[in-house]
């Protein structure tokens, strides 16, 4: 969704410095060697992290039903409870993970291919679909423009929250 001449202009979110492995080790003071390979696999198995969450969030997406028409209650009691099985957790966490995955996958696809591609965190994704659980779908389509927009791949975590806290801000989308 392109900026409508209603929304507030926004502020590239930008880091001072690509994050690759290099500039990790720069950044985080380690020395070449054994910690040096940690670091860097780490760096690494949190992309691959981000890739597999948007692999469970694509499969648990076509178990969504609207909980709007109540004609549906039965078949989505028995997605939620298949899901809860196979993932062993609860209903009703079941229902929440697909309501979100819906979420992720249909409503908010910029932001679920940045997940996908490795560029955004688990922990940042999960945060941003409960925030915006309370939104209209526009809102959040809004929200999805924004975030996908910010250099995900290499912001720091704490300008991820404060920029973050600033699109929820009044004024930053349309209520």
């Amino acid at each position: 969704m392109p900026r409508t001449a209603t929304a507030p202009p926004r502020a590239r979110v930008r880091a001072r410095a690509r994050l690759t492995e290099d500039s990790l080790l720069r950044r985080g003071g380690v020395e070449p060697g054994a910690d040096a390979r940690t670091i860097a696999r780490l760096l690494e198995e949190e992309r691959e992290d981000s890739r597999r969450h948007a692999r469970r969030l694509a499969d648990l997406a076509p178990f969504w039903i609207d909980h709007e028409d109540p004609d549906l209650d039965d078949d989505r009691e028995e997605r939620d409870l298949a899901v809860a099985i196979a993932t062993r957790t609860t209903t009703a966490i079941a229902s929440y993970r697909i309501a979100d995955a819906h979420t992720a996958v249909t409503e908010m696809p910029a932001t679920f291919a940045r997940l996908a591609a490795g560029d955004m965190p688990v922990e940042w994704h999960t945060r941003m679909l409960k925030a915006v659980r309370d939104l209209t779908a526009v809102q959040r389509a809004q929200v999805d423009e924004i975030v996908a927009s910010w250099d995900l791949a290499s912001v720091p975590a704490d300008r991820f929250r404060d920029e973050s806290r600033a699109s929820r801000a009044p004024g930053s989308i349309a209520r």
